[in-house]
């Protein structure tokens, strides 16, 4: 049988290595030391990932922050920007992100949310420790 094993060289869930009778065998699967192994703290990446999908508040839908969603409200700004230079109206886009809300974008509207939806994924990038 293969043991979940610390540093110290003991198994989790025990205070020495089991011998081989079958009583010394049991893992105390209730203990908080091999709970901790077996569903063990998210990473800071793993976390963040979280926090991105679950998003930021725009209008009455929570909007993911991820690379994908970037990547397609860059090209809505790109556009809007591009229509408002010639004196033009940004046609009104549905846009899906990608934790499967979608948000009606349109010329109006659009200032508000990018700005919001921008300044909530820009904390994932902040510098540490400044």
């Amino acid at each position: 049988m293969v043991y979940p094993q610390r540093r110290d060289g003991n198994i989790v869930g025990f205070s020495k290595w089991p011998s081989e009778s079958t009583s010394d065998t049991a893992i105390d699967e209730d203990s908080a030391e091999f709970q901790a192994f077996k569903n063990p703290p998210a990473t800071a990446k793993e976390t963040a990932t979280a926090a991105k999908l679950a998003g930021v508040k725009l209008g009455t839908i929570m909007a993911s922050a991820t690379r994908d969603d970037r990547d397609g409200l860059t090209a809505i700004a790109m556009g809007v920007m591009m229509k408002r230079a010639v004196g033009k109206t940004f046609p009104d886009t549905v846009f899906e992100f990608v934790n499967g809300e979608k948000l009606l974008i349109t010329d109006a509207n659009f200032d508000g949310y990018f700005a919001t939806w921008s300044a909530f994924r820009q904390k994932f990038f902040a510098p540490k420790g400044l």
